[in-house]
C-alpha cells in the first residue's frame, strides 16, 4: 500500500490502496471466522463424543439390568416350583379329606 504524502496536506489514498485495505481486512476477518468455526466444530465433536460415551454406558447398564431380570425370573420360577412341590401333597391330602366330608354329608341327606 502506497500512501503519498504531500506537504501539510492529508495523505492521498488511491482506490488501489482502499482495495488493499479492504482485502486485508477481509482476509483477517475470514481467518478469525475460520478459527471460530474450527473451535465450534471441536466443541460439537467433543459434545458428541461425550454423549456417545454416556449412551454406551447406558447400554451396558441396560444389558446388566436385563441379565439381572432374567436371573430374578429364573429364581422366582424355581421358588414357585419349590413351593408347589412342598404344598402339593398337603393340597391333595386336604382335597381327599374334603371329598370324604362331602361323602359323609351326602349320606345324611
Amino acid at each position: 500500500m502506497v500512501i503519498k504524502k504531500q506537504k501539510n496536506k492529508i495523505p492521498k489514498i488511491t482506490i488501489n490502496d482502499l482495495a488493499g485495505i479492504i482485502r486485508n481486512g477481509f482476509k483477517a476477518q475470514e481467518k478469525i471466522t475460520d478459527d471460530k468455526i474450527e473451535d465450534l466444530a471441536g466443541m460439537v465433536k467433543r459434545g458428541f463424543d461425550s454423549t456417545l460415551k454416556e449412551i454406551n454406558g447406558v447400554k451396558d447398564d441396560l444389558v446388566m439390568v436385563k441379565d439381572d431380570l432374567a436371573t430374578v425370573k429364573e429364581k422366582v420360577g424355581n421358588i414357585e416350583n419349590f413351593i408347589f412341590q412342598q404344598q402339593n401333597p398337603r393340597i391333595q391330602k386336604v382335597e381327599k379329606r374334603l371329598y370324604h366330608i362331602e361323602e359323609i354329608l351326602m349320606l345324611d341327606k
